[in-house]
């Protein structure tokens, strides 16, 4: 992706988030048995924001439970 980066834990999930203008994407760095995807997404949403210090579009968020991409707002 470029652009800039940073890292967050968020909860038991850790992320390495990558963003660049008004789009970002988080990581998960560590291993998870059978993570649930809502928790993933919550915490991926605030790391995102932790590292940018920009707003998530909530209804831009999207993924699975690695990557969690979103539309931020700075």
């Amino acid at each position: 992706m470029g652009g800039s980066k940073g890292s967050a834990t968020v909860g038991a999930y850790s992320f390495d988030v990558k963003f660049r203008g008004g789009h970002a994407e988080a990581y998960r760095s560590n291993i998870a048995l059978k993570p649930k995807a809502r928790e993933v997404f919550a915490a991926g949403t605030t790391a995102i924001e932790r590292v940018t210090g920009c707003h998530v579009v909530r209804s831009s968020v999207r993924g699975d439970v690695a990557v969690i991409q979103a539309d931020i707002l700075c």
